[in-house]
């Protein structure tokens, strides 16, 4: 399960993802990619999940600040987590009314909840993200932390 501490990071990257699409710096312009809208709903229901109040959710959706493929999936598993412990629907139906949902297609779905989850590791004194195998090595520190605790 994803701490809160982990979705407001995610929730930061998204936004700081966006700010450097939308100013053009050293980053693709994703002109191709559709916009998604979301109704007031969605804005609710990923306000409740990433504990963001719904004005400053809407606030940057209008400045385009949210990655709206990332948000859109985020909403895709918290609900087919939701039905599926539920224990009601077969795997077939939910999918099924997922792709009604959100406007997309079942292959989207299934590709969206089945995706390999890339795990996130953090500097327990920094608290700064870091990759895998440094979080290995260094016992969950990041090698600048390291580096400043060597006593010389």
């Amino acid at each position: 399960m994803v701490s809160n501490f982990e979705k407001v990071v995610n929730f930061v990257e998204i936004c700081e993802k966006k700010i450097m699409q939308r100013f053009n710096f050293n980053c693709k312009n994703n002109s191709m990619t559709p916009k998604i809208k979301f109704r007031e709903k969605d804005i609710n229901k990923l306000s409740g999940i990433i504990q963001v109040p719904i004005e400053i959710l809407a606030k940057l959706q209008s400045m385009s600040l949210i990655d709206e493929i990332d948000a859109r999936n985020l909403l895709i598993i918290t609900d087919w987590r939701k039905l599926k412990r539920s224990k009601k629907y077969n795997t077939t139906q939910i999918i099924g009314a997922l792709s009604n949902e959100y406007q997309v297609s079942d292959t989207t779905i299934e590709s969206v909840i089945y995706a390999k989850r890339k795990l996130l590791y953090w500097c327990k004194s920094c608290e700064k993200r870091i990759p895998k195998g440094e979080f290995q090595r260094n016992s969950g520190i990041c090698d600048k932390c390291v580096i400043e605790s060597i006593e010389l």
